[in-house]
């Protein structure tokens, strides 16, 4: 079966099982494979170099950091697999061939400001991106503010968020440092902060985990 699989849908079924909205059939379906095709490239070889071509960087990143996290609080692969809908061999790629980094948003204390040093908006926070994000300018972005534009309990629920959620950047002490809409913000998640930053390509946490040997 495997012989018969093109590059471009070795290529193509990695890169659908990224979109968490999909199911296995949906993916079979899409590059014009069968349920079994879709198996025999998930749980075979095959599937750890397609991972590692298909997915953006980004994603990998956020990936890697569920992976780790999960694992330093003793969760086991299996159920990481679960948790991002992706295949058991694409979990153990993860911790042990990947060389991207874990992508995580540190949740900072303090309130963040604007440029006068006036409160943003309710649910305004700040985090610290580590890695830092690298921008089209050059310039590395290590701290950003996430914030929607009103009040948040507002919203009419997951499926029809009344707000948008915007990212922005500011320095270390979580003063604005311009209007620069960031990540392809503003999102429609209705005040959901960790739902924007894992858009960015970050795991939001509270402490990053201790590094894991690999």
């Amino acid at each position: 079966m495997r012989g018969r699989l093109t590059d471009q849908q070795i290529g193509d079924i990695p890169r659908m099982t990224s979109n968490n909205d999909m199911s296995q059939g949906l993916i079979a379906a899409a590059p014009g494979t069968s349920r079994t095709t879709f198996q025999a490239v998930a749980n075979s070889r095959s599937h750890r170099l397609a991972v590692a071509r298909a997915f953006p960087r980004y994603i990998t990143g956020y990936r890697l950091a569920v992976v780790e996290h999960g694992l330093a609080h003793g969760q086991r692969p299996v159920d990481i697999a679960d948790t991002l809908q992706i295949s058991r061999q694409a979990v153990n790629y993860l911790m042990h061939h990947s060389k991207a980094e874990p992508a995580y948003a540190v949740t900072m204390p303090g309130t963040p400001v604007n440029l006068t040093n006036e409160s943003l908006w309710v649910d305004a926070r700040f985090y610290r991106l580590t890695p830092a994000a690298a921008w089209s300018t050059g310039a590395a972005i290590g701290h950003v503010i996430v914030t929607t534009v009103g009040d948040p309990s507002t919203a009419r629920g997951p499926d029809e968020p009344a707000l948008e959620t915007w990212v922005f950047e500011c320095d270390a002490s979580g003063q604005l440092a311009g209007w620069t809409e960031l990540f392809g913000s503003p999102y429609k998640t209705g005040g959901d902060h960790a739902e924007v930053l894992r858009r960015a390509g970050y795991l939001l946490v509270e402490e990053v985990p201790p590094p894991r040997s690999r």
